[in-house]
C-alpha cells in the first residue's frame, strides 16, 4: 500500500522505463565510476604549461596527472603515480589549450 501511495505521489513519469536513455542530471553509471576516487572539473586542476600536464592533489600526498595530449585524444582518467587512486576529469574538448609543437627545426 505504501508503494502505491509513493507511485501516485511521484507519478509514473518519474520512473525510468526499460530502454530510456539516462537523464542528464544523473551521475555516471557505476561501471564507469568503478575505481574512481572523485569526479573533478578540468577548471579545478592546475595546468603546468612546460610539461603540458594538468595536476590535482591526491590524498596520498602525490598528484593525479593527465597530459594535455591525452585530453585531446579523449582520455578522461587521471591516475596518481604513487597509489592506485584515479579521478575522472570532466571537460569540454573545445576549451582545451592548443598542443605545443615540441618538434624543433631539424638540423
Amino acid at each position: 500500500e505504501n508503494l502505491l501511495r509513493l507511485a501516485w505521489f511521484c507519478g509514473p513519469e518519474t520512473y525510468p522505463k526499460a530502454g530510456d536513455p539516462p537523464r542528464a542530471e544523473e551521475p555516471p553509471p557505476a561501471a564507469a565510476m568503478a575505481g574512481m576516487y572523485e569526479v573533478v572539473a578540468l577548471a579545478d586542476m592546475k595546468f603546468e604549461p612546460v610539461e603540458q600536464v594538468y595536476t590535482y592533489q591526491c590524498p596520498c600526498g602525490d598528484l593525479f596527472k593527465i597530459f594535455l595530449e591525452e585530453l585531446h585524444d579523449g582520455e578522461d582518467v587521471a591516475p596518481c603515480d604513487s597509489c592506485t587512486l584515479k579521478i575522472k576529469v570532466t571537460y569540454d574538448p573545445e576549451d582545451l589549450p592548443e598542443l605545443r609543437d615540441d618538434d624543433g627545426p631539424e638540423e
